[in-house]
């Protein structure tokens, strides 16, 4: 036979690092069949790992690129129709398409009119597809039906049943590739220069995303590094690309002595023949080939167990339960155990016999692709996600526009070829109507209804302070929108009383989960452009400047309210009651940037000699080791235990809070504790003010944050004066004594 692979794209990454071990088993199991493979989009010419393996594998002739990204959509459309020709030059009988044409990457997308031509049932080939997504629901979103399905996946079994087509499942094999070749662990250590006794290897690999979710390995790096020094050694593999810098940037600049970053590797599998465990904390996969890596070198393996992973996976990982004390426990004993782990072996000859013989068995039935009736008079699909998207599935051009219905506004109008979509700059929320007129005269008009309806909303940051201002938002945009229901995804859903919310019509979503079904989706955050990217405000991101604004009307710009106010949250600590009979008040004295610290170096230690004089016990909320970032506890104060509920009964008992711009802040002002708050930093607008005596010092240089752009970067990071002897006056000239006589003034 003779197999064409069809591919998104061939950067680094789980499909082409699939695609390449289909093409490495094949050649190994039966060399006679000649394989091609295309490249759609060619997406980076840095991240080639993968791509220059397969390339070699089926040489330079059989093997084409299609085009590049940021292609006009012409030359878009123009450069793929080649792919036709090719099909037929290079007389393809099976035509794999590694994965759902409707779910490309929406930034190059697999046109519907392209898809047409390519299934038009009057063509030689047979096509297969292979899905390697969890989000795509074919039900609702399949337009043209192939004559096989390769499923790598248990969850795809069901999930495609309904399309009564030839269908195998083919999972990753649990075997070394053809190309690797063992050595020793104490050799791969040595080569690396690690010592081969006394310290454990912890390695976790893929692209550095939010849904990776490196940061919390990061977690419990430094959680082992704190109790254990080196002695447990983390590394990670995988590339940090350009477009996921917002992710993975701020995670470097506080990485813990004991974690690696290697960057893209062509050697994974010396990693993971090394290490004692794979940690894979990934929270959005379908079914990561990772961990069948790590099964054929028999590596301990620490994971979430995902539902979509069906039972394949429960018995043979560790699970991660996103607790990070209970979890670095539980990779410490999985390092100790040194009983060997034994898998099953699922060797590759069966892999690429099970290829064949799915192409084998759609090549001798009748051809059953083409578009499917339900899509056929289905002309456009409309998609309220981060903004709007309007697709034109038909097979003519289309003019559409997007009005602001509130303001009667007109943002947008384009013309839109077959198998685009369009969407204006906006990605928060507006009440739009969309009108169109195709080709043909045919006109429609949809206005944005949610009555009745379900919303998706996450918070982006897991910010303390965030979350907890965020809150009272999504009620508000539930109640102004009469929507039957919202799904809520924080950070941090332990929180929140859900008790409480749901009998409000909003209802919790784990990081790990599948998204239900809803009309929309936003994020609701802060959206800050990197220093020396452009402006850090992106008004199409946030309607006003978030620099200028209280904290909370964040979340209601993005929704469209208007603000709502200071209204606390209903959380999930209960009242345990007063902890002490002794009179006393809770400080906290650290936070994420330097500039938000009272920088006075005495202020804190004689707020607490003062307190303590006048009979007061004292109490510190701070969960950072002495000495964090160069800030020191002061001395005569007792330090709370970590726990957040614990934390949250001292402060609400206590007499007040004395704190500065940082989360415990606003969880002091969400147990309605009173509230000192010392800052230079922000401006007042930011942050809260009922029971709040708010101390800055507006003679010298002060709410940096609203007139500058913050570098989250740079810890030390002080607009106008860093380096010199004014650097962060803001706090530093507030004085123990400023600060005593306001709250004598105040409590009186």
């Amino acid at each position: 036979m003779r197999i064409l692979f069809l591919a998104p794209h061939l950067s680094t990454g789980g499909m082409p690092a699939f695609l390449l071990r289909r093409i490495q088993e094949l050649k190994a199991y039966d060399n006679s069949n000649e394989i091609f493979v295309a490249e759609w989009t060619n997406y980076s010419d840095t991240f080639t790992v993968q791509k220059n393996k397969i390339k070699e594998l089926v040489g330079e002739s059989n093997y084409i690129c299609l085009g590049q990204l940021d292609e006009e959509p012409e030359t878009h459309f123009n450069n793929r129709i080649k792919l036709l020709d090719k099909c037929y030059e290079w007389s393809i009988d099976i035509i794999h398409i590694d994965e759902i044409p409707e779910g490309f990457d929406s930034f190059s997308p697999f046109p519907l009119e392209l898809q047409k031509h390519l299934y038009d049932s009057n063509h030689p080939w047979r096509i297969v597809e292979t899905c390697h997504n969890i989000w795509f629901e074919p039900n609702k979103m399949k337009k043209v039906q192939p004559d096989g399905f390769a499923l790598v996946s248990p969850e795809h079994e069901t999930r495609f049943k309904d399309l009564k087509v030839v269908k195998d499942l083919i999972t990753f094999p649990h075997s070394l590739a053809p190309d690797v070749i063992l050595r020793d662990r104490e050799e791969i250590l040595g080569n690396f220069g690690f010592r081969t006794t006394g310290e454990f290897h912890i390695c976790t690999i893929g692209l550095w995303t939010p849904g990776k979710n490196q940061g919390y390995v990061i977690e419990l790096a430094r959680e082992l590094y704190n109790k254990y020094g080196h002695t447990y050694q983390f590394h990670f593999i995988g590339n940090q690309a350009p477009n996921f810098a917002e992710y993975w940037q701020p995670l470097m600049n506080d990485l813990p002595p004991n974690c690696k970053i290697w960057g893209e590797r062509e050697d994974t599998h010396n990693f993971l023949n090394m290490s004692d465990v794979m940690l894979f904390a990934s929270t959005w996969e379908c079914n990561p080939i990772v961990l069948a890596e790590a099964a054929a070198f028999n590596t301990k393996t620490m994971a979430y167990n995902l539902p979509q992973y069906g039972n394949q996976w429960t018995n043979k990982i560790t699970h991660i339960t996103g607790k990070v004390k209970e979890d670095a426990e539980a990779l410490i004993k999985l390092c100790w155990n040194k009983k060997p782990r034994r898998f099953e072996i699922d060797g590759g000859a069966l892999f690429a016999q099970k290829h064949i013989e799915l192409y084998k068995n759609v090549a001798k039935r009748p051809t059953q692709r083409g578009a499917l009736p339900e899509y056929v008079d289905q002309d456009y699909k409309i998609e309220v996600i981060d903004g709007i998207k309007f697709y034109n599935r038909s097979t003519q051009d289309c003019i559409v526009t997007f009005t602001d219905a509130k303001t009667g506004k007109e943002v947008y109008t384009t013309d839109l070829k077959p198998g685009f979509w369009a969407s204006p700059a906006p990605t928060y929320f507006v009440n739009w109507q969309l009108d169109w007129t195709f080709k043909d005269g045919t006109t429609g008009t949809w206005k944005l209804d949610l009555s009745n309806k379900v919303a998706n909303l996450w918070f982006g940051s897991s910010s303390l302070g965030d979350s907890l201002a965020f809150m009272e938002a999504v009620v508000a945009f539930k109640n102004a929108h009469n929507l039957a229901k919202v799904n809520l995804l924080t950070f941090k859903n332990w929180l929140f009383d859900w008790d409480y919310y749901n009998s409000l019509g909003i209802y919790s979503i784990q990081p790990n989960s599948k998204w239900p079904d809803a009309e929309i989706r936003f994020e609701l955050g802060v959206h800050i452009k990197e220093v020396g990217e452009g402006e850090p405000w992106q008004p199409n991101r946030n309607p006003r400047d978030w620099r200028k604004i209280y904290l909370g009307d964040v979340a209601s710009d993005i929704l469209g309210l208007e603000s709502i106010g200071e209204v606390r949250p209903k959380l999930a600590f209960k009242d345990l009651g007063r902890p002490t009979t002794n009179k006393y008040i809770v400080i906290a004295t650290q936070s994420t940037a330097q500039a938000k610290y009272w920088n006075n170096p005495t202020g804190w230690q004689e707020i607490v000699d003062w307190h303590i004089k006048n009979g007061y016990s004292v109490y510190i909320a701070s969960s950072e080791e002495d000495g964090y970032m160069g800030n020191f506890y002061p001395k005569g104060a007792h330090r709370l235990p970590s726990g957040l509920e614990e934390v949250a009964n001292w402060i609400r008992h206590s007499e007040y809070f004395i704190g500065i711009s940082s989360g415990l802040s606003w969880l002091a002002w969400s147990v309605d504790a009173p509230v000192v708050l010392i800052s230079g930093f922000t401006p007042e607008i930011c942050e809260f003010t009922d029971k709040t005596l708010r101390i800055i010092n507006k003679s010298v240089c002060n709410s940096c944050w609203e007139w500058d752009h913050f570098d989250k970067n740079n810890w030390h990071w002080c607009p106008a004066h860093a380096g010199t002897k004014r650097q962060f006056e803001c706090t530093k000239t507030i004085t123990a004594i400023d600060v005593i006589n306001k709250i004598q003034t105040w409590t009186k």
